[in-house]
């Protein structure tokens, strides 16, 4: 795992406020309609000059001046037959002239080796060059490593952001690696996940428990050179909703959460917000059919609108700069 001679520090991202928590709850991202109304993020941006601006329906988009990166979580991939992880968001930025890039690295594997797969995606399409990245999930810290440890030289990052990321871990890999399989029947699961070739073999579970990210982030520090945004996200299942388990084990030990990753544990460099009922798939648009569909049926307040969203965060790239 991570190691470090640095055990005694306490990295500058980390916060012992316990107020925290309810400051990020409170720092809600609202739902947003992409006809009528601008992104929000124009009226905030601190530019004094007019810029040009692509219009789509009356809505007002600023392209941000690099290209972006998608890189998914665990278990994730960027495509499989009809099957999209990002659900209709590269086909959404593509028709606003956003040049987007969806990278894939191995599901289960270590962070290491993603960082390296991701970094030998990014070396052969955009070479030369700057970038931006989005991180769902694991793939937030991917980035991170790809960062501050792979250190590329071929191409240079200049933002990162990272949408429901555990930064801190997540108290479900603790459960599950820790309280349910045990440290000592771990080494073994993993041994037998990568004789059934599990894509990447399974390492990636016990990376994200709580004491291994404490040992990762004292090793991976934020470059100084390279901008961080976060995005963090917290719903309350009902019977039908997914992540009932999860939710309950992450609400009692962290608190808050999308039914994977707590609020606190996604907040990371500069935290831009909150997504309130909101869970770890609908960020990527995997529920957003079924989201549309009950709100026709049952008048259900505004779905979460997920190609609103990832306009707003591309968009705020965009004014910062990049």
């Amino acid at each position: 795992m991570f190691t470090s001679d640095r055990s005694d520090e306490i990295s500058s991202n980390e916060s012992n406020d316990d107020d925290d928590d309810e400051r990020r709850r409170k720092l809600m991202i609202p739902v947003r309609s992409l006809s009528g109304s601008s992104s929000g993020s124009s009226s905030n941006n601190g530019l004094g000059e007019v810029e040009e601006r692509l219009r789509l329906d009356n809505f007002y988009f600023k392209r941000p001046r690099f290209a972006i990166v998608l890189i998914h979580g665990l278990f994730g991939f960027d495509k499989i037959g009809f099957l999209e992880y990002w659900k209709g968001i590269k086909k959404s930025l593509d028709k606003v002239g956003v040049e987007v890039y969806i990278a894939s690295v191995p599901a289960t594997a270590s962070i290491e080796s993603r960082a390296i797969k991701l970094q030998e995606f990014i070396e052969k399409h955009l070479s030369g060059r700057k970038v931006n990245l989005i991180g769902h999930s694991m793939g937030g810290l991917d980035c991170r490593y790809l960062i501050s440890i792979l250190k590329p030289k071929t191409f240079q990052v200049v933002s990162l952001t990272t949408i429901t990321t555990p930064h801190r871990g997540c108290s479900f890999a603790d459960y599950l690696c820790l309280d349910i399989i045990g440290s000592k029947r771990l080494p073994i699961l993993l041994k037998f996940l990568k004789t059934i070739n599990i894509p990447g073999g399974g390492e990636a579970f016990e990376q994200l428990t709580i004491k291994n990210m404490k040992d990762f982030n004292e090793v991976v520090i934020d470059d100084p050179n390279v901008s961080y945004y976060s995005y963090g996200a917290y719903f309350k299942p009902d019977i039908s909703r997914f992540f009932r388990l999860s939710w309950y084990i992450v609400k009692k030990r962290e608190g808050l959460n999308d039914g994977l990753v707590s609020i606190k544990s996604a907040a990371w460099g500069d935290y831009q917000g909150t997504l309130a009922g909101v869970h770890h798939l609908d960020v990527v648009g995997w529920t957003a059919k079924v989201r549309s569909l009950k709100t026709r049926m049952f008048s259900e307040r505004p779905a979460f609108d997920v190609t609103s969203f990832y306009l707003d965060v591309i968009e705020g790239i965009a004014y910062s700069g990049f």
